[in-house]
């Protein structure tokens, strides 16, 4: 560990020319965190490897959101161009999802990578904060529930802005899925 130039960094007497190149490809997947975003949401400053990049976003982002984003062809005046990825995630790269993992805080399981599969489906942002909420409801599913559907009306009781308690998942996933058979 370089402590001089950590030291130098809290002393405010770090360099412009000591600032670590991060290198974008178009098609390439990188896990991202929105540290502030403009009035119009379309532009967000991300912090990347630890490397703040101001990029145009496809899909609007909060700040303090961490999601896996895909760069795409530059836009205007050489902007980089960030698109949140949609797809499964089955399909990373196996290092992205054990960094995903790790930074959420969850060991490297079948059902850890099924919860983060079935959160990224429902649109759910991948965050430790977002992560520990879904395992709180977990507790409280029914076990003829399947994991996707709970995650899922779990999801819509966070974007809706409603309260992400039992009772609320239930009366959501009732509504969506129709009601639980009880004599199965």
């Amino acid at each position: 560990m370089n402590i001089g130039s950590m030291i130098k960094g809290l002393m405010g007497d770090s360099k412009p020319g000591n600032a670590k190149p991060l290198e974008l490809k178009e098609g390439q997947v990188v896990r991202g965190s929105v540290v502030s975003v403009s009035d119009d949401g379309g532009e967000a400053v991300l912090q990347i490897q630890g490397v703040q990049v101001r990029a145009k976003l496809e899909t609007p982002l909060r700040p303090g959101e961490t999601t896996l984003l895909q760069v795409q062809p530059p836009g205007e005046n050489g902007i980089t161009v960030m698109k949140p990825m949609t797809g499964a995630l089955a399909e990373l790269p196996q290092a992205s999802l054990n960094n995903l993992l790790k930074d959420v805080g969850l060991p490297d399981t079948k059902g850890n990578r099924e919860l983060l599969l079935a959160m990224q489906r429902s649109g759910l942002p991948l965050t430790k904060d977002n992560v520990a909420m879904v395992q709180n409801m977990m507790t409280a599913k029914p076990a003829q529930v399947p994991v996707e559907e709970w995650v899922q009306a779990t999801g819509i009781a966070f974007q809706r802005g409603l309260p992400v308690t039992a009772e609320t998942v239930k009366g959501l996933h009732q509504t969506v899925f129709g009601p639980l058979c009880t004599s199965c």
